[in-house]
């Protein structure tokens, strides 16, 4: 029998499954790599992140790559040696590449790594498609005419380079290849495509490229009813207005807590699937993490820079001018924010910030996901060290406190809710300034533990089942 396949969720919030199990994946991978630079040692970078209590990676296909020291990445793994570089495409002896073949050392090596994160309960988006983002990458390009055999994309310009009609016919052909071996791993979703947005800011093109991924997304759908199917459609708050039909997930770059809260009635799994660019400390992709999912949102995945083909277990040292962050002490404290959410019935969770009351201390960043009067989860940066009122329903409720750094959980308080508001105080030694989780639950609902000390026990990965 095959392995069980992601699916989306019909009823309630839009979540990925998997063996009939809702879950939010919270990844923190490598620079989409692993596939195309066969120096870079998968095996271990995926024991590595399910040791860690991780859950999601990206993947890039193959039909794009970087050139050493783009975007200042030091240790890019998407920017292979050349000797490296695996491509979906044969290459011949002259350096083109031919679209008519498909490297079966590459479909293995695909089919591999997919097969080994199933094995480890790892999701696994794997792109498609990628634009070139500067006219050195669009030199060497096998989709630029003079770079393949076909002579395919003649005269197209760079925004153009994915949406030309004369690659048609090959992308359809590199589709026919590549998506049974995904439909055959499961735990794979289909992305369609890395930030098209980037192509151009053209209207004309941005609308071409639209139409393009429509042809592209029925075209999967034909090959792979079954593999759901992921957009990019632009970073941080971008607002689904209206939500593409042909899409299941809705992937957000850069993402604020806000992209999960006005999207929540897309109709789409909205996910948040590449973080950099805001520093390097734990605290702020920490931070991130906790109030885009406590929001809404329904996958996390940070990018990690400090996986390398030299530190494949996610040691590497990061550099000062590298736009991003990662490392262990960062994807252990993610891990922690994935715990608890597999504690609770996610497919009930919804965005709950009426659970706290509108006199919350100024500069106080809280956010809240729940079940109506029933539970939830309140994460706080910087907690000012005075109670945090909450509008409780009438009853008993247990409150447990959590750091949400070292995963640290305090003994559970009994709280007896009268009032329209009732205020929870942190456990005694909790330092102002602290960023905490209170997890609340009222006694006698699903989540209730009858006032027992609640732990927080790693989750064991789901494995892809045969």
């Amino acid at each position: 029998m095959g392995r069980q396949h992601l699916t989306v969720t019909v009823t309630g919030r839009r979540l990925l499954a998997w063996g009939g199990r809702p879950r939010i994946p919270i990844g923190a991978g490598e620079h989409y790599g692993a596939l195309i630079n066969r120096a870079f040692d998968h095996r271990s970078y995926l024991e590595t992140l399910a040791a860690e209590g991780l859950d999601h990676v990206r993947l890039f296909l193959g039909t794009y790559f970087e050139l050493p020291g783009q975007f200042h990445i030091d240790g890019n793994t998407l920017a292979p040696e050349p000797e490296d570089r695996s491509l979906v495409w044969c290459r011949d002896g002259d350096g083109r590449h031919d679209l008519s073949r498909i490297d079966p050392a590459h479909l293995e090596r695909l089919s591999t790594i997919l097969a080994a994160a199933a094995n480890h309960g790892i999701v696994v988006g794997l792109c498609l498609f990628c634009p070139c983002y500067s006219d050195e990458q669009w030199a060497v390009h096998p989709l630029r005419a003079r770079n393949n055999r076909q002579g395919a994309g003649e005269d197209q310009e760079r925004a153009r380079m994915l949406i030309h009609p004369g690659i048609r016919r090959w992308q359809e052909q590199m589709l026919d290849a590549v998506l049974p071996v995904a439909s055959a791993a499961g735990g794979t979703y289909i992305d369609l495509c890395n930030e098209p947005y980037q192509s151009s800011a053209d209207r004309v093109i941005v609308g071409e490229h639209l139409e393009w991924q429509a042809w592209l997304a029925a075209q999967v759908r034909r090959r792979a009813p079954q593999l759901p199917i992921s957009c990019n459609p632009g970073n941080r708050a971008v607002v689904l207005d209206p939500a593409p039909a042909w899409a299941d997930i809705a992937c957000v770059h850069y993402a604020v807590p806000e992209a999960a809260w006005l999207n929540r009635g897309c109709g789409l799994v909205v996910a948040a699937d590449e973080t950099g660019f805001q520093g390097q400390d734990d605290a702020i992709y920490r931070r991130q993490a906790w109030e885009f999912c406590l929001a809404g949102g329904a996958l996390f995945s940070h990018l990690d820079y400090s996986f390398t083909v030299g530190h494949p277990d996610g040691t590497a040292t990061i550099s000062a001018r590298t736009p991003g962050w990662g490392g262990a002490p960062l994807r252990r404290q993610l891990a922690v924010l994935r715990r608890t959410l597999a504690r609770f019935d996610v497919l009930r969770l919804r965005s709950y910030p009426e659970i706290l009351d509108i006199s919350l201390p100024q500069g106080l960043r809280v956010v809240a996901l729940g079940v109506p009067d029933e539970s939830a989860l309140v994460h706080l940066v910087d907690w000012p060290g005075i109670p945090l009122r909450c509008c409780l329903a009438p009853g008993a409720w247990t409150a447990t406190w959590l750091d949400p750094v070292a995963g640290h959980t305090h003994p559970p308080q009994t709280i007896i809710a009268t009032r329209m508001v009732t205020p929870v105080t942190p456990p005694p030694g909790v330092a102002a300034g602290t960023d905490l989780v209170l997890e609340l639950h009222r006694h006698g609902s699903p989540g209730d533990s009858s006032g027992q000390a609640q732990g927080f026990p790693p989750v064991s990965p789901l494995a892809g089942q045969r």
